[in-house]
């Protein structure tokens, strides 16, 4: 049998995480040699539990995707600006928020300003959302942001 994808429920993080650190010398090739994707079921909360096996894949030239096992993304702070920053501070290959940045603007009279904020990372458009005020286009933004990352992986550099 070839395990491609391994699903972690997050009460097993931590010891399957240890399962997977190398030891001896090991290669981390030699542990699922085949994989290519860890799911977990929160990926905003995995912190650093599977960094350091997901950087020897990569050293190896294998690296490792990790996503969410779920595919209804559920806020775990109530605000989708809040659960961007966490996510990229968090992510296995480091603090990714150095690499985000957004461009503001806004269009209309001054009785009915419309925000729109453009979510940038590594210099790119990643996404855009409009709101009446500033942080309520970022919160629109920072959704779709963290949904496409979570669906689709955060660029490589």
């Amino acid at each position: 049998m070839i395990l491609k994808t391994l699903c972690v429920p997050t009460s097993l993080d931590g010891g399957i995480a240890r399962a997977l650190c190398s030891e001896g010398g090991e290669s981390p090739l030699e542990l699922l040699p085949n994989l290519l994707e860890l799911q977990y079921s929160d990926v905003r909360r995995t912190g650093n539990a599977f960094s350091s096996f997901m950087i020897e894949r990569e050293a190896a030239g294998k690296p490792l995707s990790l996503t969410s096992s779920s595919s209804v993304i559920t806020s775990s702070s109530g605000d989708s600006y809040i659960d961007l920053n966490n996510f990229l501070q968090y992510h296995p290959r480091g603090n990714l928020t150095v690499h985000c940045s957004w461009v503001m603007t806004r269009e209309g009279p001054s009785n009915a300003v419309i925000h729109t904020a453009t979510a940038m990372y590594r210099g790119a458009q990643v996404g855009q959302g409009m709101g009446v005020s500033s942080s309520a286009a970022k919160r629109v933004a920072a959704e779709r942001v963290l949904a496409a990352f979570m669906a689709y992986g955060v660029p490589e550099p």
